[in-house]
């Protein structure tokens, strides 16, 4: 029987059918196969990209549709609502040329430019407890801070005793946000106006209120090492494309912006189901368990929003998960790893800045809660120059009260100086983990290296983010960060507590021991916890802050009670104002988030009750007798006060250690009450 001849491997090879995308029109029409071939010297029509199926370009066409259809929608509105005189000049440059995306752009923007001249009040107010001048071991020229254009200018406002932009002159008017508190700002970014509420959220379908909580966020949690892009993040949002947004992630932005959203005054009480917080914070969890299984930049970045929502509203074991599915889902999809053979340039910007934000994010919250660290490495995607560092991670300008000048929020350099801090404090993190499963004191020789790494690092920051020029809190807070991480890592060390002069001419051998450093370092944050205040006041939400409350003022606690009324009167100065002006800034920011509700609270019953009649001096007292009762059962932290150092154990400090305590102390008092009555 003779066996059918196969064909040759050649023939076969060129027989065999290629997949089409899509076929052309003529095909189409014709009912015919198409080779999907677009030649060069024939005219071809597609209604499709080169990559695209049919399903997904109706889908691009429909999504575009809308958005134009929109754009015609608000375009009328605006005929049917502005002046006559700009409605004229409206159709005026419509027929001269000018597209409806460009005519709505130059109203919003002239519309923003009129509210900035309805603000609050700027002039300077804010007036330090308990002496209303730097201390005198503070005020010292020597001392860096103390040499910086925010003091400078901030001391010579006072002293004029009125706001000096009642007369501007053009000295005023170049430092206008060393002069301005930070709140007073307005954020421009494209499209932050121009994107509707019910496209996204089904919270509220009021696009004033979506536009002012954005603002909010951009304003105030953005500067912090933003995990996403604002430019492909409204963008998106704006056009109704779901690559660089989606619902769940604008739910998670919104939930964290409306704890600075003033008018919602539970806005600290996230379980309130009357809460907005509590609302959008639902919807995002309700998003997230449904999303939960599909890898998305969109979903990771959502993940640490809700991980850093929980950490603030006092439930970071909570939280804590959430940090860890955003690791574990970014090294599923290679962000942690090289993105060479990514082509796209806006999807290798969003998933290199989103890997770093997860590294960052990760190495900070191992550290401030004191746990063995997530990611052992940084991503292999190394972060951009300084000079690229607008176009990748994506700038925010900021506009202050008359005149209405642009001034960058330097998102890009801040974010690039925050990640390579916190990635040195990574490797200290492991260092200090590798001896065992608790967190160890490090050798003398590993500490000299990483305080000379430190060092390096913040004699290379970029000229806007140096001692002499900071002014956001953001930047402020840079230098913070900077000298708390010293301390813990070097306290250790030290023998003898440093009594020397900490800010004295010419070289010292002093310098260099870490008794010194470690005093110079509580020297530097109390001042610029001081010059945080001057400038800006503590009401505004900020989220981070409170760890240099927690960190500065149970060390003037414990300071005051070892010195037991033996202190000198400059330092007793320094210590006690810390006091107060620690439970103030704690007072302040409980009315944002209940984290530092709790620690004000604990802070608070560990004062001597002369020092909480001076704090009533600096806070609404009224207000202070209407705030709720601590509740256990809204606590679960496991974030520690009063550890400083890498030889503290923070068992039992973490809060709800202390809060269940507290309750088991109160409950056996009352028992005894009981009894005794």
């Amino acid at each position: 029987m003779t066996s059918r001849p196969q064909p040759s491997r050649d023939t076969a090879s060129t027989t065999k059918r290629v997949t089409v995308t899509a076929a052309c029109e003529n095909c189409r029409k014709r009912k015919q196969k198409c080779s999907a071939e677009r030649p060069k010297n024939v005219e071809c029509v597609y209604e499709t990209i080169a990559s695209e199926t049919h399903g997904k370009a109706v889908k691009r066409k429909h999504t575009e549709l809308e958005a134009r259809h929109r754009e015609y929608e608000d375009f009328i509105k605006l005929l049917h609502t502005a002046p006559e005189t700009e409605v004229a000049t409206l159709l005026q440059q419509l027929r001269a040329g000018a597209t409806i995306d460009t005519l709505l752009t130059r109203m919003q923007s002239a519309e923003l430019l009129t509210q900035l001249s309805l603000v609050p009040e700027t002039r300077y107010r804010y007036v330090l407890p308990v002496t209303a001048t730097m201390p005198a071991l503070l005020d010292n020229p020597l001392n860096p801070y103390i040499n910086t254009l925010v003091y400078e200018l901030t001391l010579n406002q006072l002293k004029q005793g009125e706001d000096v932009q009642d007369d501007p002159t053009e000295q005023t008017l170049e430092h206008q946000p060393f002069l301005t508190p930070y709140h007073a700002a307005r954020v421009l970014a494209p499209n932050l106006r121009s994107t509707r509420a019910s496209m996204w959220t089904s919270i509220t379908s009021n696009d004033a209120l979506v536009h002012h909580l954005l603002e909010l966020y951009f304003l105030h949690e953005y500067p912090m090492v933003s995990c996403l892009h604002v430019d492909l993040f409204l963008a998106d949002m704006k056009s109704g494309r779901r690559e660089y947004c989606s619902p769940l992630l604008v739910n998670a932005v919104l939930a964290s912006a409306s704890h600075g959203y003033h008018q919602n005054a539970k806005r600290s009480h996230v379980w309130d189901a009357s809460n907005i917080t509590y609302r959008f914070t639902v919807e995002a969890k309700r998003l997230l368990e449904m999303e939960r299984e599909q890898d998305s930049l969109t979903t990771i970045q959502a993940l640490l929003i809700l991980g850093i929502d929980c950490n603030r509203n006092a439930i970071d074991k909570v939280g804590w998960n959430y940090f860890a599915q955003a690791v574990v889902m970014a090294r599923r999809m290679g962000l942690m790893s090289a993105l060479h053979h990514v082509t796209d340039s806006d999807e290798r910007l969003a998933k290199a800045k989103t890997g770093w934000a997860v590294f960052t994010w990760q190495s900070m919250m191992c550290y401030h809660i004191q746990k063995p660290s997530l990611c052992m490495s940084p991503p292999v995607e190394r972060l951009p120059s300084e000079g690229a560092a607008p176009t990748f991670y994506g700038e925010v300008s900021l506009t202050f009260p008359l005149p209405n000048r642009l001034w960058s929020m330097h998102h890009g350099i801040t974010f690039r100086a925050f990640a390579q801090l916190y990635e040195i404090v990574n490797e200290l993190n492991i260092a200090s983990y590798s001896r065992g499963p608790q967190r160890t004191a490090i050798p003398a020789d590993e500490a000299t290296i990483f305080h000379d790494r430190l060092a390096a690092w913040l004699l290379s920051l970029p000229e806007p983010l140096l001692a002499r020029n900071i002014c956001f809190p953001v930047h402020l807070q840079l230098h913070m960060f900077f000298y708390n991480v010293l301390i813990s890592f070097l306290e250790p060390l030290v023998e003898q507590p440093f009594t020397g002069l900490l800010f004295s001419d010419g070289a010292s051998a002093d310098r260099n021991l870490p008794s010194y450093i470690v005093a110079h370092a509580r020297a530097c944050i109390n001042t610029l916890l001081r010059l945080y205040f001057l400038r800006h006041g503590f009401a505004a939400m900020d989220t981070t802050v409170m760890q240099f409350f927690n960190l500065a003022g149970f060390d003037a606690l414990q300071e005051l009670e070892l010195l037991d009324g033996l202190a000198s009167p400059e330092h007793a100065e320094v210590h006690l104002s810390t006091v107060v002006l620690c439970a103030k800034g704690l007072c302040d920011q409980g009315r944002n988030f209940y984290l530092a509700e709790v620690v004000y609270r604990i802070f608070r019953s560990s004062m001597q009750p002369e020092h909480v009649q001076l704090l009533h001096e600096s806070i609404d007292v009224e207000a202070e007798s209407m705030r709720e009762g601590l509740s256990a059962e809204h606590i679960r932290a496991e974030y520690p006060i009063k550890v400083i150092s890498f030889a503290d154990d923070p068992s039992q400090w973490r809060i709800s250690e202390l809060i269940a305590t507290r309750m088991a102390m109160s409950v056996e008092s009352t028992d005894r009450g009981d009894v005794s009555g």
